[in-house]
């Protein structure tokens, strides 16, 4: 299989590079623009809660990706 995946070009190559490189350098332009505007205060204690839920909701979201990736769900169905 992994010959197989090797063998393909990538899915971005076949339409071009223009979006991903539109997307790095979008990526790479959030954090100058966060450094450079400063919000008041209760705007910024705003941003942090969010920031703080989807962290959250990251963390949770990635606990059963990481049990699927050490096929630890494979072990329970085979034990149970």
């Amino acid at each position: 299989m992994w010959r197989w995946w090797c063998s393909r070009p990538p899915p971005w190559a076949e339409r071009g590079t223009t979006y991903p490189l539109l997307a790095l350098a979008g990526a790479a332009l959030v954090p100058l623009v966060v450094l450079a505007v400063r919000p008041p205060d209760h705007v910024r204690v705003l941003l942090r809660r969010l920031a703080n839920l989807v962290e959250a909701v990251g963390v949770v979201a990635l606990i059963p990706v990481a049990i699927g990736a050490f096929d630890v769900y494979g072990w329970l169905l085979d034990t149970f």
